[in-house]
């Protein structure tokens, strides 16, 4: 205790600022205060009456320095009536004690760690010049009760004016002494008030780096500041920490900041006079702070999602835990990284998408860890590990089969995939199995399991070409299969060109055409066309039905000769190829 206050009364003297009014020091005040008085800390003191040339004048100077040391809060004194009871049983004078011995031993009898004596050498009137003045002398020492040594003395006197009484003078006189005799407590180190309240301390409480104090407030005409000190122990040494200026109603509060997590802090909590005095400390305040957050428990990883994998844990017990940090590994042994936070103590779920530039992989297994972190962005230990693997992709579709002989379409058939996250899918074509194939359309639904390849503005389909297909199914994760087997397809070739194309010559004005019939079993007409040479241009003339395989072209001009093509259309509407040019000629008008 002693060496707490050495060190704590070396810290206050240079920290301790005062603003209240005080009295300034006046002269001819001969204060002596004894440089180990910082040493011992005088709880109790006994004021024995002064010794006075008038006998009523010690006691009543007596009573006039005792009501002034106590408004200085720095002693407890002894009450008058305990002093004369052991006067009285000692069968000592009650005009007052002077000698030292005597004094230490009633001081002992009183409990009392130190007896301040007085005596008042002079208390009447002085000659000075042509006028009599008042003169009040002081001699005041405060004795320690164990050693006997003097701790502090003074010495005071004055003259007055006769406007007042010899006990205004001596009054006025006492009034000057304290003051001088704090400043010099001060001076000296001295400053530890034991009278003082000491704060009322309502609070203590440890929190996230940081303790919480609370007290209330003095009335500030007695309590200037107070001031807080800290330690590692309860028995270590106490540094100071913080000054906090007395607001003078309800309560204060004190947040010690910065602190290092889980660990203990003691504190001591000390008032500050107006005077620049200190009271006692209040009984060490112990706090912990609060640890980092522990460990999340529960967590768990769902597998068999697409290119994701959802996260769950439980809510943390510690309240200051803010949110959640995730980490992830491709390797149980990798580094894990942080790839998401959440915010909110109750918030116990994650789902891992990967994210626009690195997204999860098909069939992979990942690892996660999981750390909570509290409102500091601190976070705790990091969870135990768990796994799960993303789903495959989507598997292809089954018995692709492509049926030809349409005109210019292709019907494609297969079995669909019976997965439930299946929602369509892709046709792709190409001219070759060698070539890359394009998407060509897509077909939605999982149980779509046809597609018809039409020839279109975008996608025409020649006559009589193979095409060949393969399709992706694709999930509700956008994500595709394998590429289903190749299948090819051939769209309907368009009729050959007629054979045996015959025309006649010299019929009067028309030319009649016959030809044989086309081998493929749906023509639905033969179209003629008529051109003037053989290398011009034919233009359609007239149809014929698939039963009647000839033509007369009427209505020609006489001994002309014209040239002859048809060609065979389907019941698709397939027109054929050309047949070769054939030459007719009319019979020419008889000569003159």
């Amino acid at each position: 205790m002693k060496r707490y206050f050495l060190s704590l009364l070396i810290l206050i003297i240079s920290f301790v600022s005062v603003s209240c009014v005080t009295t300034p020091r006046p002269s001819r005040v001969n204060v002596s205060v004894d440089p180990r008085a910082k040493e011992k800390i005088f709880k109790k003191v006994a004021i024995f009456p002064f010794r006075a040339p008038v006998e009523l004048a010690g006691s009543s100077v007596a009573d006039m320095f005792t009501t002034s040391i106590l408004k200085t809060y720095k002693y407890r004194v002894i009450e008058r009536s305990q002093i004369e009871t052991i006067l009285k049983e000692q069968e000592l004078e009650l005009t007052g004690i002077t000698e030292i011995p005597v004094s230490i031993k009633v001081g002992q009898m009183l409990g009392a760690d130190g007896v301040i004596l007085g005596t008042i050498p002079e208390y009447g009137y002085k000659a000075v010049d042509t006028r009599q003045l008042l003169a009040v002398g002081l001699s005041i020492r405060l004795i320690d009760s164990t050693t006997g040594t003097v701790i502090w003395s003074i010495t005071h006197s004055g003259l007055g004016s006769q406007s007042l009484s010899l006990s205004q003078h001596a009054q006025n006189l006492v009034e000057q002494v304290i003051p001088a005799l704090v400043e010099a407590w001060k001076k000296a180190g001295d400053v530890l008030a034991v009278a003082l309240p000491i704060p009322r301390v309502t609070y203590c409480q440890g929190g996230l780096t940081r303790v919480k104090i609370e007290w209330l407030a003095d009335d500030r005409s007695l309590i200037e500041e107070y001031i807080i000190l800290r330690s590692d122990s309860p028995e270590g040494r106490y540094r100071l920490i913080s000054e906090i200026r007395n607001r003078g109603k309800g309560e204060l509060t004190y947040e010690d900041k910065n602190l290092a997590y889980s660990s203990i802090y003691y504190y001591k909590v000390h008032s500050v006079s107006c005077d620049g005095l200190v009271s006692l400390n209040t009984p060490p305040l112990k706090a912990t702070t609060a640890a980092l957050p522990p460990p999340v428990k529960g967590l768990t990883a769902r597998s068999g999602k697409i290119r994701a994998v959802p996260l769950f844990w439980d809510i943390s017990s510690d309240p200051y835990v803010a949110g959640y940090i995730i980490y992830r590994s491709e390797t149980s042994e990798g580094k894990f990284e942080e790839i998401g936070k959440v915010k909110g103590r109750k918030t116990t779920e994650y789902i891992d998408k990967g994210g626009r530039r690195r997204r999860l992989k098909d069939h992979i297994t990942y690892y996660y860890q999981v750390a909570a972190y509290n409102a500091n962005k601190d976070a705790g230990l990091n969870s135990t590990m768990v796994s799960a693997t993303t789903k495959a992709p989507p598997s292809p579709v089954s018995h692709l089969v492509a049926k030809t002989g349409k005109a210019r379409e292709i019907l494609l058939k297969w079995e669909t995939v019976d997965e439930p996250e299946i929602k369509g899918y892709i046709i792709y074509r190409s001219n070759s199995e060698d070539e890359p194939f394009k998407k060509i359309a897509e077909v939605e639904g999982k149980e779509g399991d046809k597609f018809i390849d039409r020839s279109s503005f975008r996608h025409k389909l020649l006559d009589g070409t193979t095409y060949y297909y393969l399709i992706r199914s694709i999930n509700i994760g956008g994500v595709l299969s394998s590429d289903s087997k190749i299948v090819s397809g051939t769209t309907k070739a368009v009729p050959q060109a007629p054979l045996g194309l015959e025309a006649t010559l010299g019929e009067v004005k028309q030319i009649t055409l016959t030809w044989n019939p086309n081998p493929e079993p749906d023509i639905a007409e033969y179209r003629i066309y008529r051109g003037n040479s053989s290398s011009g241009r034919f233009g359609e003339i007239g149809k014929s039905g698939v039963d009647r395989l000839t033509y007369t072209d009427k209505g020609l001009s006489d001994g002309k000769q014209y040239y002859y093509k048809i060609r065979a259309v389907d019941q698709d509407g397939l027109k054929g190829k050309l047949s070769s040019p054939v030459r007719g000629m009319t019979r020419p008008q008889p000569a003159p």
